[in-house]
């Protein structure tokens, strides 16, 4: 129900945000998805990317922008004080500089980071062409500046939702939605191996549960921890997973259910393939491309928490059931029961009981460093 109504917010639940950050290769751009243009329900311009990012030989994380356009977008200024201040632009003015649209210095539009170009810099240095581009233009810009195998550094929001498949079993998805798409500074090569994987996330939840995952009632010897996403006006179920038992008895100890917690991990992506059965119809060999079905499963594998993020008193069970119940009320209400035109895809600690750091460091300046 991951329904989202900028206009009005329907409960104060404050949202627990999820980040991720990848480097790798690119890939997936010849595909008929990679880019499209459309419309929405109610006619507004839409556009979607969809790409991949090998982080890994044999290890690939999907990548999806889907964006709107809007009546205005937003400029900002950061004042001596550290105060901000931001004024709306017309829609049609967002490719204007602060001078020209008469804002004075300082000023800047809020958007998503590119660097998909190479600039000479004034000390003759080449280094990206650094963009910030509303994300339904950074869609675009990158549909015509991204390739197959370049090396890039890429950092977004993690976004959360549900369906019902065809058995009728309710399944959570999160997608990773990029805010930041640049080349890094240095060639990547997926073989060398000594090279630091970067496939992480960090996400604030409120935790529900913990279990055993079990094959055939067999412990697998990896945990199951379950948690609610809160977004502007949404309630998601999602589910992360564990490997380490200390931490997952840490967790089953001191997290209560309906706290929230902030962790962190690694992106975890398995291809299941399945072989498909075709009868001989007396054509020969069946084609091999159609006799085998992919399809790619993505975890969220929690190496770490911070206990002094703890919050035991915001997220009870009556707030959010309050909070779901608003949301239903809203959808029945709702006579258009189309997509939302305004959705956006918007420390180090000790190796303790509560597992690993979280390194949000980048060693490519070119690629985290603005």
């Amino acid at each position: 129900m991951a329904e989202n109504t900028k206009s009005k917010r329907l409960f104060n639940l404050p949202e627990t945000k999820g980040t991720f950050q990848l480097e790798g290769l690119i890939t997936d751009c010849a595909k008929d998805d990679f880019y499209k243009e459309g419309k929405t329900q109610k006619g507004k311009d839409k556009r979607t990317l969809s790409f991949g990012v090998k982080v890994e030989p044999d290890v690939k994380v999907g990548c999806k922008i889907q964006a709107f356009e809007k009546p205005t977008v937003c400029f900002i200024k950061r004042e001596k004080d550290g105060t901000y201040k931001t004024k709306k632009i017309p829609w049609a003015d967002r490719f204007k500089s602060a001078e020209e649209l008469g804002l004075g210095e300082g000023w800047a539009i809020i958007g998503s980071r590119a660097g998909l170009e190479k600039e000479t810099n004034d000390k003759g240095q080449v280094v990206n062409k650094k963009l910030v581009l509303d994300p339904f233009d950074l869609t675009k810009y990158a549909s015509e500046h991204m390739a197959d195998n370049q090396s890039v550094f890429i950092k977004g929001d993690i976004e959360y939702g549900s369906f019902t498949g065809e058995d009728g079993t309710k399944r959570q998805w999160s997608r990773m939605s990029p805010t930041q798409i640049s080349l890094t500074s240095k060639e990547i090569d997926l073989d060398d191996e000594e090279r630091k994987v970067r496939s992480d996330f960090k996400q604030t939840m409120v935790f529900t549960n913990i279990e055993q995952e079990k094959e055939n009632d067999v412990p697998t010897g990896r945990f199951i921890i379950y948690g609610k996403i809160i977004g502007y006006s949404s309630v998601d179920d999602a589910e992360f997973y564990m490997t380490n038992k200390k931490l997952a008895k840490t967790f089953k100890k001191n997290v209560k259910p309906y706290s929230s917690i902030e962790v962190w991990g690694h992106i975890k992506t398995e291809i299941q393939t399945e072989e498909v059965e075709v009868e001989d119809d007396g054509w020969g060999e069946a084609d091999p491309t159609k006799r085998v079905v992919n399809s790619a499963r993505k975890e969220l594998i929690i190496t770490g928490a911070s206990k002094d993020s703890i919050d035991s008193e915001t997220y009870t069970r009556e707030a959010i059931d309050a909070a779901i119940e608003a949301i239903k009320k809203a959808e029945a209400a709702r006579s258009d029961f189309g997509e939302s035109d305004d959705k956006q895809t918007s420390s180090s600690f000790a190796d303790d009981e509560w597992g690993s750091g979280f390194d949000d460091s980048s060693d490519d300046t070119e690629g985290d460093v603005w």
